[in-house]
């Protein structure tokens, strides 16, 4: 049966005369009916309670109950009362109870005074969320209070208010209260309970425990490095490993993947001849297609089939980057006599079914390579020693490409001393060559100091290369920065592909020498020479003593 849903906490129907009066109040609804008193308990009609001294009872009204009604909310938020319908094992509830106090006890009249107490605890499988109190009225007059414990414990407690001295018979009442059932539900099928309440039992059936629904998918991915074609700077070999949830519920179906570059470089393109699958973990997937895009820099695979859970389909596929590269960005990568080139590939894969699972991971490779590293150094003579690293690990074939180093008008070459190119196989096969003997080929290029710059150009193959040279400063000022650049060219005439800039601080010093004493007698003069340029003395560079005729220098200490 359905019923308001209105909250109706508690109510107390006092059965006594004919009249009914129906009062709300707050949170409690009191029905009352009045009748004479018959007087204290085993005592005539009409003795007053103050000629028998009596201490206040309380009373289990468990066996005065005579009706227990359960109801339930149902989905469109009403309370329906149990019949034959499967419940929740904690559904939101609310219970009726009705009792009526015996007429007699022990052949005498009934009687309820105030100061008595009536208590009743609720069965394990009623919970009451929140504690619940309130007023208990006779009409317009409160004659008490009452209280429902989270523990489940029902008080209800007569004031010194309650109407009569001469006490009442025949009480009776309803109390209704709201709560959450406690029950047991089985694992896969409906159960039934019993809940009692005093001598009356509701039987009610539990719907079976719900297993909550899951669906969800892991994915994990790596690389490694396989052996590069001629023209590829890597050959990355992709794992894409997706596992089904241990705990799913139900099988994953229309599982989708898609992989994509960050990077939507020309150097990078998936080897669309490369997927693979290992379904020996899933062989509810029996097979996998892929849409490959290479113009995007992306995959889609699909995979026809299910996945249980706890099943393993693991994807293989590959892609190439050419070593173009190490090139892209070179002509931003420089420094003071540095270029270095470092770029990071990063792609992700996404994973999705029709269940709604998705998970995605990402995977990097990074490729670094020195161009070139420029050294200037100022040597004894006043010339400018310059050492040129170039084409680092991992070495390219430049063949065809020019290097260009141009001075600035500050300096000429050293006519005297020729350029020098060495070749190594690998830059490592540089370091290791401490005897200098270990290189692959040796030139020399003959330079003037009329030419503002040399170039040289490959025509073999893939080299390491070490260039040396010198030049002469012809600056007129102190202090002056001497610098000069370095280009590479992959099509001659154009625009270099990278270039960097040393810059090499260069001083002009004065030398001189000043008589600072002689002595007659001995026939010697005392010389002072000193080294400095316009701003300050960097050092006195020795005192000397002159004997004349035979000009012998002993130095002072």
């Amino acid at each position: 049966m359905k019923r308001n849903g209105k909250r109706r906490i508690f109510s107390l129907l006092l059965s006594m005369m004919m009249l009914l009066t129906t009062i709300v109040s707050g949170s409690g609804i009191v029905y009352a009916q009045e009748q004479a008193g018959t007087g204290e308990e085993g005592s005539a009609p009409g003795t007053s309670q103050e000629e028998t001294a009596r201490e206040p009872v309380e009373y289990d009204f468990s066996e005065w109950i005579t009706s227990a009604v359960l109801m339930v909310k149902n989905s469109d938020g009403e309370y329906e009362e149990v019949t034959d319908q499967t419940v929740a094992k904690d559904a939101e509830a609310r219970m009726e109870i009705e009792y009526k106090a015996p007429e007699k006890m022990d052949s005498k009249d009934f009687i309820v005074y105030p100061g008595d107490t009536f208590t009743y605890t609720l069965p394990d499988e009623i919970k009451i969320q929140t504690k619940q109190e309130g007023t208990v009225y006779d009409g317009a007059d409160e004659i008490g209070t009452y209280e429902i414990s989270q523990e489940g414990v029902i008080t209800i407690a007569l004031s010194e208010d309650f109407l009569t001295e001469d006490g009442r018979t025949g009480i009776q009442g309803m109390i209704s209260f709201d709560g959450k059932l406690n029950l047991q539900a089985a694992g896969s099928s409906e159960e039934t309970t019993t809940i009692t309440i005093g001598d009356i039992t509701l039987e009610v059936t539990v719907e079976p425990e719900k297993e909550e629904e899951h669906a969800g998918i892991k994915v994990e991915k790596s690389h490694t490095e396989q052996t590069a074609s001629r023209n590829a700077a890597a050959r990355l070999k992709y794992q894409v490993t997706i596992t089904a949830d241990d705990n799913n519920t139900m099988d994953l179906t229309g599982i989708t993947a898609s992989d994509a570059f960050s990077d939507g470089k020309d150097y990078i393109a998936y080897d669309t001849d490369s997927l693979s699958f290992d379904n020996t973990k899933a062989p509810g997937v029996t097979d996998v297609t892929a849409v490959w895009d290479n113009e995007n820099k992306k995959v889609d695979f699909r995979m026809e089939g299910t996945m249980e859970k706890g099943d393993v389909l693991v994807l293989t596929y590959c892609a190439d980057v050419d070593d173009s590269v190490y090139s892209d960005g070179m002509g931003t990568a420089t420094k003071n006599g540095t270029v270095q080139v470092s770029k990071t590939i990063k792609n992700t894969v996404s994973v999705s079914t029709e269940e709604d699972a998705s998970a995605n991971a990402s995977d990097s490779q990074s490729f670094s390579k020195l161009w070139f590293k420029k050294t200037g150094t100022v040597q004894s003579d006043g010339s400018i020693r310059y050492v040129i690293y170039a084409n680092g690990d991992p070495v390219q074939n430049l063949k065809g490409w020019t290097f260009r180093d141009t001075l600035d008008e500050n300096q000429k070459f050293d006519a005297e001393r020729d350029l020098t190119v060495t070749k190594y196989k690998t830059s490592a096969a540089a370091d290791e060559d401490t005897e200098g003997t270990a290189y692959s080929k040796k030139e020399t290029i003959q330079l003037t100091g009329n030419q503002d710059y040399w170039e040289y150009t490959e025509t073999e193959g893939a080299y390491y290369y070490i260039f040396e040279y010198y030049t002469i400063p012809t600056a007129q000022s102190l202090n002056t920065t001497i610098s000069n650049t370095l280009e590479l060219y992959k099509d001659s005439g154009g625009t270099p592909e990278g270039s960097t800039t040393l810059n090499v601080g260069y001083s002009i010093y004065s030398l001189s020498k000043t008589l600072s004493g002689y002595d007659l007698e001995s026939g010697t003069l005392n010389w002072t020479t000193t080294l400095k340029n316009e701003k300050k003395t960097f050092f006195r560079i020795r005192k000397w003593n002159q004997v004349s005729p035979k000009a012998r220098y002993i130095p002072i200490r």
